[in-house]
């Protein structure tokens, strides 16, 4: 979900625990939503994409209902289904996505994200990790996906790289590192 206007900072600040105050064009948060009684409705992924304009992840659908409820100056746009994103973590998913990219990486810094280009496919690169360790997501077009995913997993294999599945990312990611995944440590409001 898509989240942009003029109160755009405003907004997210009064109802995420967290500050947006200084989330830089190549910043992103670990938003988390708690209802009045602090309870948590909602948790996910902030980066900004504009000077007005957050792009979200799994905030949904709790953000859009307060977006349209909201007496701020934000408005939004659901893009489900337009846009992939591939995951690549572990000690050698920065050679992965190097050898992937033809292209040094080593700039993004953990929490940040920016643009790049593989062979005329523009993505964007999302560094964070959820147990300390190197990770990244590559976002871009849906219908981009298959060259691109097709790519990194020609990488992968020089590397080494298994492919792990949901199951552990929400099990052996997310859990021990104590982040909580809505529907598996608290359910959707």
């Amino acid at each position: 979900l898509d989240v942009f206007g003029p109160d755009l900072v405003k907004f997210f600040s009064s109802i995420c625990v967290n500050d947006f105050t200084n989330l830089s064009d190549t910043g992103l948060r670990h938003a988390i939503i708690c209802n009045d009684k602090g309870q948590i409705m909602t948790d996910g992924v902030v980066i900004r994409i504009g000077e007005d304009r957050f792009r979200t992840y799994w905030l949904n659908p709790p953000l859009q209902y307060l977006v349209e409820t909201s007496d701020m100056d934000v408005s939004c746009e659901d893009l489900t289904g337009k846009e992939y994103f591939i995951q690549v973590s572990g000690e050698r998913s920065l050679e992965i996505l190097e050898d992937a990219f033809q292209s040094d990486l080593h700039d993004i810094r953990f929490a940040k994200h920016r643009k790049a280009d593989m062979d005329g496919h523009e993505v964007e690169i999302i560094r964070l990790g959820m147990s300390g360790n190197l990770a990244y997501e590559i976002h871009g077009p849906m219908g981009e996906y298959p060259f691109v995913y097709g790519k990194v997993w020609q990488s992968g294999q020089k590397f080494g790289a298994v492919k792990l599945g949901m199951h552990a990312y929400n099990e052996f990611n997310h859990t021990e590192a104590g982040f909580p995944n809505i529907m598996q440590h608290y359910p959707m409001p």
